[in-house]
């Protein structure tokens, strides 16, 4: 289903985004 695999990739995205700013900013204040 295309609307499913669109979902996951946003998905992915946002986790790969969460990911990341917890990266650059250590450890959450």
């Amino acid at each position: 289903d295309a609307t499913y695999d669109e979902m996951r990739q946003k998905a992915r995205d946002a986790v790969d985004k969460i990911i990341a700013a917890l990266r650059n900013t250590g450890t959450p204040s």
